[in-house]
């Protein structure tokens, strides 16, 4: 039996200039001669990673996780003993966004039943244990095994950012964040742990020997997923493990996700056009689409479409609509959903340097400055100092928010005489 958590850590400092990010480890292809400060050492994963997306190398993060305490799980109603084991901790990142920090404790194969209360205490067991997570001066707090994300965070952006006191005094919290965590209960044969109340079983092939269920799991108020895995006659480790690995992959990429379009929505993100930092988030948005969606996804083409696509059927099971929803405040913020070229829709780049040319020729600072206002934009909030910059900083933004027709009426607004500046094909651009 394995019972492991995953927390998700969203990392967007790629996004954002002078973040003081370390180059290394070069992830998604970290040198095992790599470590990360706070962390552990690079190491090769045992059994591989995930076929199409990585993961072969991961950080052994026993430095910055430790458990305070045994392990082993007696449910004191029925006196049923259950000796565990730390089975691993580790990390891996994705090169863009996508960390997760991942906690696992193991039984061994010997046999026992578990009914659904006892099924319930196990999981409330494990998200209770103590454990001990450090700062970057080495002091540690003892906390619940539940509370860790926020810790694990914090201590990973220090221990990645560049040993600079005025760059660590500028790290921001969002920069590096935790997400809703993720547990995963996998069991083998003889060993037959009932599935809590109201759980979901999700359909999967027989040929598999597996039977999979989702439920979400109620601790301290907060509702913390639950997938859990059981072996059948006929089941083999390399299959089970494989979906174990896509299905926590798929819930780190979703939270993370979440994370990024987060501090877009709010202002906090906001990478000026054009610059390496928008291009990366570009690039990193059509990669997680991509991802969570399972398009062009090699891996299910090699495991003769498989397993791969039991896991993307679980999700979509378990959280139907919720791709749709992203893609579509995806294009809302005006950002690509595929690898279309930069010219191209939602903003065409001839549509940009018009914008630029009206904005720079037709309006003075201060006609800048009421523009903004009117649109309800703070240009104290733009960066730069001159006409131009401040001008390419107005159009990112409405960009980002898929919002440039807006843009384009305050301008028709404000100068009337314009406004055929903003056609093309007898079409007007603002069904862009």
């Amino acid at each position: 039996m394995l019972l492991s958590i995953q927390f998700p850590l969203a990392d967007v400092r790629k996004f954002v200039p002078d973040s003081g990010l370390l180059k290394v480890p070069t992830w998604p292809l970290p040198d095992l001669k790599n470590f990360v400060h706070y962390y552990g050492r690079i190491k090769r994963r045992k059994g591989g990673g995930v076929v199409g997306w990585g993961e072969n190398e991961i950080c052994d993060s026993r430095r910055a996780f430790r458990f305070d305490g045994t392990l082993n799980f007696r449910d004191e109603p029925t006196g049923v003993y259950l000796p565990l084991g730390c089975a691993f901790r580790r990390f891996t990142f994705d090169g863009y966004a996508v960390g997760k920090f991942e906690v696992g404790i193991a039984s061994g194969k010997q046999p026992f039943v578990f009914t659904r209360q006892q099924t319930a205490a196990l999981v409330t067991h494990f998200l209770e244990l103590p454990i001990r997570v450090p700062n970057s001066s080495g002091e540690t707090k003892i906390r619940r095994l539940s509370e860790a994300g926020a810790a694990l965070a914090a201590l990973y952006a220090v221990g990645t950012t560049r040993r600079d006191p005025a760059v660590l005094a500028q790290l921001q919290p969002w920069w590096v964040s935790d997400g809703p965590p993720l547990l995963f209960l996998e069991y083998e044969l003889g060993q037959d742990i009932a599935p809590p109340r109201g759980a979901i079983a999700v359909p999967i092939p027989e040929k598999h020997g597996l039977t999979i269920f989702h439920y979400s799991f109620t601790h301290d108020g907060q509702s913390i997923p639950l997938w859990l895995l059981g072996h059948q006659a006929g089941a083999t480790v390399p299959v089970a493990r494989t979906l174990r690995l896509y299905l926590m992959r798929l819930h780190a990429e979703h939270e993370c996700l979440k994370k990024v379009l987060q501090q877009l929505m709010t202002g906090n993100l906001a990478p000026a056009a054009g610059s390496r930092e928008e291009k990366n988030l570009q690039n990193y948005v059509w990669e997680a689409v991509k991802n969570i969606s399972g398009a062009e996804n090699r891996s299910m083409q090699r495991l003769g479409v498989d397993i791969g696509a039991v896991a993307y059927e679980a999700m979509s099971a378990v959280t139907p609509h919720e791709v749709e929803g992203l893609r579509r405040v995806i294009v809302d913020l005006g950002l690509r959903t595929n690898n279309q070229a930069p010219n191209s829709p939602p903003v065409r780049q001839w549509l940009r340097q018009k914008l630029l040319a009206v904005l720079v020729d037709s309006f003075n600072m201060a006609e800048l400055q009421s523009l903004c206002f009117k649109l309800d934009v703070d240009y104290d909030r733009l960066a730069g100092n001159e006409k131009e910059s401040k001008a390419r900083e107005l159009i990112a933004w409405f960009e980002r928010r898929g919002a440039v027709s807006a843009l384009i009426e305050g301008i028709r607004q404000e100068r009337p005489h314009l406004s055929d500046e903003f056609q093309t094909d007898g079409n007007p651009t603002e069904v862009l």
